[in-house]
């Protein structure tokens, strides 16, 4: 917890620190904002919303990369000039850039494009500086920890009048060597008196894919993004509210929600503004809440649900904690009667000890199968979460992951996310693993997670030389969730202990290092006109010898929504097959 202003070393004056030269008092300030890898960066847009409206500031925000998925490519080349050019140009006084801690060395190789082409003082905020202040102020001139909005704010105000910025809660500032780490201030307990996130803006520049553009990537999206709370209630140990709910505790309340109405305003300014960008008034057609935990409360959820459906009407999406607190007879009633579509939440292991008492999940499978059942009653959609290649798993957690797996309503196949457990620097899980041994400390480090999450935060089967029994089963539950099988094979091979039993195992585990290996995530689930189109393409492109073109259709081909769920490559028939002869060879 961070209480009281701190300035190291002492020997240092402070009331010199950070004031900007009275010559600059009250001139035009030049902000840019840097948002990276998700062009729905609410902080950034929302501080965007608040910087745009502040006399004699100027605010320019560049989303500098996007990603669809968990892991990230690289910058190119291209793209870095682009945003050396950019900075260049725009001529910024102060430059802003929300982090995770995935992001560190591309915010590293920014952070000094920066200081190659303006004498900008450079701001780090989001997750990263918050869990990690001391390193990221040993590169940035300024870190903000926590909330930004109060900060920033008061930040640029006094950037603009030439005034003294040392004393500034949430930020650490520093001037050389010296050092200035200011308290924490209270958590915003009213969101609705934070301004809505800003969208299609003259000032915003979309850098990604080696080329740079102002189109609104976010207006041009089918989906209606909202965030509707701050701060969810659970402390899961490999989630980041574990670290920063007892960060805060003594700055207000932790977990808060935005009033419906509040909400439902800015869904229909979003509609607006993509009615004016010239895209059909029903271009969205569903809202995704990004809350970790959706409609919390039940007299805030009877409020939406008399309003909503008349205000909005459009179908939605949330995230909520299978318990039975939370999802019950009458949220159920609220959720279906409002236009609850999909229903997602994490199940994570199939061991209730597991759960409870290495994950602090307050969830037990019986609940989570009755939940499940009873939302799939109501014609609610479902999709889950589920954490593989967990040290804490043992074959029996395994074996009752799938047992579990064929007690939620089927199919169960392309509703996963199926996710390897990642290493956090500073998570409670992550220390409990390094003091359990399973991993080292410097599995934890920075490095390594950015290594392992570029390459596969997805769980995707691959091939090793050695496979245990615990990774066999992993990779049948891929299998599983992605329909690669059918159950019967799969009862026979890892609930059964013969011969046969063994030997089926085994062909699974092939078929799925097969998979995921050569088609990867999720597979290649191919009906027979698509394989008829692979052929046509091929010849077509290597009849032209355009390698590249033939690469970039295999890659939109792999990842085509038109693939049918229900066919799939190398299984099936060949499932039954080789079921039917191992059982009747080796019986028991």
């Amino acid at each position: 917890m961070i209480s009281e202003t701190k300035i190291e070393p002492e020997s240092q004056n402070r009331k010199t620190l950070t004031a900007v030269p009275e010559s600059q008092n009250r001139k035009t300030l030049t902000v840019v904002l840097v948002a990276l890898y998700r062009y729905q960066n609410f902080a950034i847009r929302i501080l965007h919303s608040i910087l745009e409206n502040i006399k004699g500031v100027k605010t320019h925000t560049i989303f500098f990369k996007h990603v669809d998925t968990n892991t990230f490519d690289p910058p190119s080349e291209k793209e870095m000039e682009m945003f050396a050019e950019t900075i260049s140009e725009l001529k910024p006084d102060l430059v802003g850039i929300s982090m995770f801690s995935l992001h560190v060395p591309i915010v590293k190789e920014l952070n000094q494009i920066v200081r190659n082409n303006s004498s900008a003082k450079i701001i780090w905020g989001g997750v990263h500086p918050t869990i990690d202040p001391e390193e990221c102020i040993k590169e940035a001139d300024m870190i903000c920890i926590g909330e930004g909005e109060g900060a920033v704010t008061d930040l640029v105000k006094r950037m603009r009048d030439g005034k003294n910025f040392d004393d500034i809660e949430n930020l650490w500032i520093r001037n050389g060597e010296c050092i200035t780490k200011n308290g924490s201030r209270q958590l915003i307990d009213d969101l609705d008196s934070i301004p809505f996130p800003s969208y299609a803006k003259d000032s915003f520049i979309f850098i990604n894919k080696d080329s740079l553009d102002t189109i609104d990537l976010a207006v041009r999206d089918k989906f209606l993004w909202i965030q509707g709370s701050r701060g969810c209630p659970f402390v899961c140990t490999y989630c980041i509210n574990s670290y920063t709910q007892p960060l805060f505790k003594k700055n207000g309340k932790y977990s808060r929600m935005r009033s419906p109405g509040n909400i439902i305003e800015e869904i229909n300014e979003q509609l607006k503004i993509v009615e004016n960008s010239g895209l059909p008034k029903d271009w969205k057609n569903k809202v995704l809440f990004i809350d970790e935990v959706f409609g919390k409360n039940l007299e805030w959820l009877k409020e939406f649900e008399s309003s909503y459906p008349k205000e909005v009407g459009m179908p939605y999406f949330f995230e909520t904690l299978p318990h039975q607190n939370l999802v019950n007879k009458n949220s159920l009633d609220l959720w279906e009667r409002s236009g609850a579509e999909t229903i997602n939440f994490g199940i994570q292991t199939g061991s209730d000890h597991i759960r409870k008492n290495i994950f602090k999940r307050p969830t037990v499978n019986k609940d989570i199968i009755k939940i499940a059942n009873d939302i799939a009653d109501r014609g609610i959609g479902l999709r889950y979460d589920l954490i593989a290649d967990n040290p804490y798993d043992t074959e029996e957690s395994l074996k009752g992951a799938i047992k579990l797996l064929y007690q939620l309503p089927q199919p169960v196949s392309n509703k996963f996310n199926l996710f390897r457990l990642q290493w956090f620097p500073g998570y409670p899980l992550t220390n409990k693993a390094i003091e359990d041994g399973h991993i080292k400390e410097e599995d934890a480090s920075i490095e390594k997670l950015i290594k392992r999450t570029s390459n596969d935060w997805a769980y995707v089967p691959t091939l090793e030389m050695i496979q245990n029994k615990k990774t066999k089963l992993t990779n049948v539950i891929w299998l599983i969730v992605w329909g690669h099988t059918n159950e019967n094979i799969v009862k026979y091979s890892v609930f059964s202990d013969s011969i046969g039993s063994k030997l089926c195992l085994q062909y699974l585990n092939y078929k799925a290092l097969l998979f995921g290996k050569v088609v990867g995530i999720g597979g290649l689930q191919s009906s027979h006109y698509l394989l008829v189109r692979w052929g046509i393409n091929f010849l077509i492109y290597l009849s032209k010898g355009d390698v590249k073109g033939l690469t970039q259709k295999i890659i939109e081909l792999l990842i085509s929504k038109e693939m049918d769920p229900k066919l799939e490559l190398l299984g099936g028939s060949l499932d039954r097959y080789v079921f039917t002869c191992l059982a009747s060879m080796f019986k028991g």
